[in-house]
């Protein structure tokens, strides 16, 4: 599984008061053998934490 986040080329902005909110970010997930997306999520904080190639891997 490759998971990639990446910033929106778009600002989203208050429907009330016109001001803007900030730049939301997409993160996905695809299985690499199938090529399907398997997770997709809109987020408006930025993604933190280690990069998933640095996060343990559960054991088989």
């Amino acid at each position: 599984m490759q998971i990639d986040h990446t910033p929106v080329d778009l600002e989203v902005v208050d429907e009330r008061h016109r001001l803007p909110i900030g730049r939301p970010y997409v993160t996905t997930a695809i299985d690499v053998a199938s090529r399907c997306v398997v997770g997709l999520v809109v987020r408006l904080e930025a993604p933190s934490g280690p990069p998933a190639r640095d996060r343990p891997r559960p054991s088989r």
